[in-house]
């Protein structure tokens, strides 16, 4: 089950999370980088750097961005964060040219990465008991 645009509330802000997909499998967090140019991140580095047609933009790492989502996830429905997973997938016309970790992809490879998550961690009412509380709780 997947939603869109989800906003939840967390430490007296609110967080707009891209797309959470609720499984079987566990539920993934989805923050989408819609950019062009070379992308250049590291795991620990607080910004990345987006170069295009020699401009450098630098942007929040959207792993950290993302982190904020999952803790946000993990309250509302007072689960493990291990049954918790952050993906950050860049669609548009850009290129990788520091290496990523696995978590981080390009659109075409989304599906395949999920359907790689073969342990299931919830039952099917768990599914749709997440799934409510999710869309019910988004403001």
């Amino acid at each position: 089950m997947v939603s869109h645009d989800v906003k939840l509330p967390i430490d007296d802000d609110i967080t707009q999370i891209d797309h959470i997909v609720v499984s079987r499998y566990g539920i993934f967090v989805i923050e989408t980088k819609n950019y062009k140019g070379w992308i250049f991140g590291d795991l620990h580095h607080k910004t990345w750097v987006k170069t295009l047609y020699n401009t450098k933009y630098e942007f929040q790492n959207p792993l950290h961005q993302n982190y904020k989502h999952i803790k946000a996830v993990e309250k509302l429905l007072r689960i493990p964060l291990e049954k918790i997973f952050s993906i950050v997938v860049f669609v548009g016309d850009s290129e990788f040219k520091t290496v990523m970790p696995n978590n981080v992809i390009e659109l075409p490879v989304l599906l395949t990465y999920i359907r790689s998550y073969q342990i299931c961690l919830f039952t099917q009412d768990d599914v749709i008991k997440y799934d409510e509380i999710i869309r019910d709780s988004s403001v």
